[in-house]
Order: structure tokens, then sequence, then C-alpha cells
């Protein structure tokens, strides 16, 4: 199995790699390295806010226009901001793919940054982080990070502090915006039906007036998480609690991890789930998660349960890591069922649009080759029980854990 794809760079560095996949429906993802971590504690919040701003008015277009443009277009724009990046997505009928691309070329080289629309979206940003406190996950995750972090800059939230919302302006806003808004600081992962010569020169037509900028190349430092068990007080009437471990593991090492985080808490089959759903009726929901961007490196835990449970919650999840660090929570049969699970998964993403240019826009943001998952899923088979007990081992200890603990 393969992908055909071609990767290449303009001469001002915006790199492309365009997928040639049968259909009628386009994805992209322009993605730019810029996110929470690049901010300092004063600024934090910015790459989010200006994410906001790129759909705001631009040199060429109102607001109003754009959005005009988008809904008579039939397509889906979007945007998100996470640690290390941000990224516009799109989607649609493929006859759409270089007018959408042509707008949003507007959108990320032009942006006016007006006053008006700056406190205008300063509102729905403000808005959006009252949410956020809202709720509960969210909430957990924030403090958590301030806790298992002495330097690291994940202790900064992606929206930002409520005090630097309130006060970004123009001044802030387009200096940050010139620096890191570059075709060489940006990937542009394009699916459609057309050919890669065609999408090439479509691209070039696009984005070969858009200017370079040299600028250093952020690295995050990797940092290992500060072990404890943090406790607040919450008026909700549930408890919540998050865990993290982090580690500075080896490429070779991840696919261990990945098929290891799947039976430990991302499907209803996991041990987490089994343990404190089925058997121990201690919770209604438990998962898993990794994220293994550079520097960050971490498996993150989280839960919910009545106050009077969330010690005993805790108790079972880590008699269930010290479970599966033997060996006792992982069988043979597991391991053929999660080969067929992620093989399953990544058939899946094979098959969708979306999701395929989602996943390679990750892929090469990482470093890794755009088949990657492909190479992974030739290795699936040689993934032995022992794998996954040694890394468990090696990875699943010293955690940060923070209990919201309600009343």
């Amino acid at each position: 199995m393969e992908i055909d794809y071609k990767k290449y760079k303009l001469q001002n560095g915006l790199e492309v790699i365009s997928i040639k996949k049968a259909g009628e429906i386009f994805s992209f993802n322009l993605a730019f390295k810029v996110g929470s971590l690049y901010e300092e504690k004063r600024n934090n919040g910015i790459s989010h806010f200006i994410e906001h701003m790129i759909f705001k008015s631009n040199k060429f277009k109102t607001a109003k226009e754009i959005n005009k443009i988008v809904e008579l277009s039939g397509c889906d724009i979007n945007a998100y901001t996470d640690n290390n990046h941000t990224v516009y997505t799109g989607s649609g009928l493929k006859e759409e793919l270089f007018n959408l691309l042509g707008l949003l070329n507007e959108m990320v080289r032009f942006p006016l940054f007006t006053n008006e629309e700056i406190e205008k979206e300063r509102n729905v940003i403000l808005s959006e982080y009252e949410m956020g406190l809202d709720d509960t996950e969210e909430l957990t995750y924030r403090e958590l990070s301030k806790k298992a972090y002495k330097k690291s800059k994940l202790k900064h939230s992606i929206i930002g502090e409520k005090e630097n919302i309130e006060n970004f302006k123009k001044e802030n806003i387009k200096p940050y915006f010139d620096k890191y808004y570059r075709p060489n600081n940006s990937i542009l992962v394009i699916v459609s039906d057309y050919s890669h010569i065609y999408v090439k020169d479509n691209i070039e037509n696009i984005f070969t007036s858009w200017e370079r900028k040299d600028l250093d190349v952020y690295k995050h430092k990797f940092e290992k998480n500060i072990a404890g068990i943090y406790e607040i007080n919450n008026k909700k009437n549930q408890s919540s609690l998050g865990i993290i471990y982090s580690f500075n593991i080896k490429q070779e090492e991840e696919l261990p991890l990945k098929i290891l985080n799947y039976k430990f808490g991302v499907s209803t089959n996991s041990i987490l789930y089994k343990n404190l759903r089925e058997e121990k009726a201690l919770v209604y929901d438990i998962y898993s998660d990794i994220d293994l961007t550079d520097g960050i490196k971490n498996l993150y835990i989280y839960t919910q349960s009545a106050p009077k449970d969330i010690d005993k919650v805790l108790a079972e999840i880590q008699k269930s890591v010290e479970n599966t660090k033997k060996g006792k929570s992982v069988s043979d049969e597991d391991i053929s069922v999660m080969r067929k699970a992620m093989k399953y998964s990544i058939y899946e993403i094979l098959d969708n649009t979306v999701s395929l240019s989602s996943l390679v826009s990750d892929l090469v943001l990482s470093g890794k080759s755009p088949d990657n998952f492909i190479d992974e899923l030739k290795k699936l088979d040689r993934i032995s029980k022992e794998d996954l007990i040694n890394i468990a081992n090696k990875l699943l200890k010293d955690p940060t854990v923070m209990i919201l603990r309600g009343k």
C-alpha cells in the first residue's frame, strides 16, 4: 500500500505536499509553525488571537465578503491553534480548491487588524475563555500543566491569560504576525484528484509573490514533569482527575507506545475502561491520549467521578498501571486485536480526504515522511507483548496528578 504524493518547496520556502486521491472532494491544511510554545508570559494567547483575526477584513475583502464567498462555494474553512502550530483547514468540491486557496492567500498575507475588529473579536475570545473555565476537563488540564512543569511553556494555555486577551492591540499583534506568517515558516498539504503538475502550477500562481523572511527556528526543550499529587477544591458536583507522564523517547519507541496507549485507554475495550467503568462502576468515561510532538512527549489520562469515589479512582488507575507494567493486563490475543484496530484506523484515514490531509500535515510538521504511517503499518506485525511491557516500565512512572475535588 502507498499514497501518491509529491513534496517540493517553492522558491519562497513554502513547503507543499500534493496527494493525489480519486474523488470529487478536496482537503487542505495550511500550517504555520507558531503556537503557544512560541509565546512569552506577557503575550501568551497572541497566536490564538491572530488565528481569529485572520477571518476578519483584509486588504482586498471585508469579513462579510469572505464569509459570503465561502458560503457560496459550499466549502468549509476553519482553523485551530495548538502548542506548536496554527493551522487553517479547508474542504469542498474539487472545482473550488484553487478559488478557496486564493481567498486564504489574501487572508493570511494581508489582514488589516483594524481596531474596531480587534475589539469586536476580543469579546468573542473572552467568551471562549470563560467557556473554558466552565469546561471541567479544560480547567483540569490547565491546572495540571501549571503543576507539571517548572519552566516549560507547556504551563501556558493556548487561549492565553485573561489579562493578555483584554489588552492585545494592533501594535502587539502586527509585529508577531509579520514574524511568523511567512511562506518559509509554513507547510501546505493538499489532497485532491488533480495531477501533481496541475496542483504545482496553480500553487505557484497563487503563492509565489509571498515574500520569505528569515527567522530563528524555535525548538522547544523537553522538560520532565514534576512528580506529585495536587488538589484543588471545585464547586461542581463531580470531581475530575488528570494525570501526565512525560518522557523523552526515541522515534523507534513511538509505535509500541501508540499500541500500548490504544490498549490502555483509547477504546471501550481498554484496560482503564474495563476496570473503572465495567468492573468497578466508578466512572462513566475514562481515556488516555498521547502527544508525541518534539519537546512535548507525554501521555495524559482524564476522568470524572463522584467526589466520594475520586480517591478510589486514582488508586484503581495506579493499580492498572502497575498491572500493565507487570504484563498482567496484556495478552498475545490483545496484541493481535490492537494490530487489527490500528490497521483499521489507518485504512479509515486513507479513505477520508479530510483525515488524510490532517494526518500528513501532522507528520510533516513533526519532521516525518508524509507516508510514515504506512511504514508503521508494515512494522505492526513485529511488535510483541514484551515490547509493550518494556515501554510501559520505561515510561509510566513518576506522574503528575491533579484532582479537582467537587463538593
